[in-house]
């Protein structure tokens, strides 16, 4: 029974890498210009396999997936092995990972109604006047907006 059970996790992990794979690389490749690739990003550690750590780091172009300052094949993508642990990261083609955007950037980017929709009217208004920040809109404890 634990044999199956081991075989029924590591048949859902490589499906779950797969499905977050496939789903990064089309969000690169319909988002691309051709300013927009994938990183191979592998989890090191002493169970890394060595297909996934020769690959950490690499580039690929995001539509046709070709190798970027390297020779080593996109093959068929993550995963590249049972239990494989590891991704695909859009990034930059002239520079590294894309940054992690904060909600005050995301807010800001966001358009007056869509503010106003997501924080109600004055709290929105509030927020472009800069009389409230993004981390003044929760309570710490609850989560819930602050009134």
């Amino acid at each position: 029974m634990a044999r199956a059970r081991q075989g029924s996790a590591t048949l859902v992990q490589t499906h779950v890498a797969s499905a977050v794979a496939v789903a990064t690389a089309l969000l690169a490749q319909r988002n691309s210009d051709n300013s927009l690739i994938l990183i191979h990003t592998s989890v090191l550690d002493s169970k890394t396999s060595f297909i996934c750590l020769g690959r950490h780091g690499l580039r690929f172009t995001s539509d046709t997936h070709e190798p970027i300052g390297h020779s080593i094949p996109y093959l068929g993508g993550v995963p590249y092995h049972p239990n494989c642990r590891s991704s695909f990261q859009a990034g930059l083609r002239n520079g590294g990972p894309i940054p992690d955007a904060n909600v005050s950037a995301w807010l800001r980017r966001q358009s007056t109604a869509r503010q106003d929709e997501i924080l109600g009217p004055t709290r929105a208004q509030m927020f472009r006047d800069g009389r409230l920040t993004a981390r003044q809109l929760l309570e710490s404890v609850t989560g819930r907006p602050s009134r």
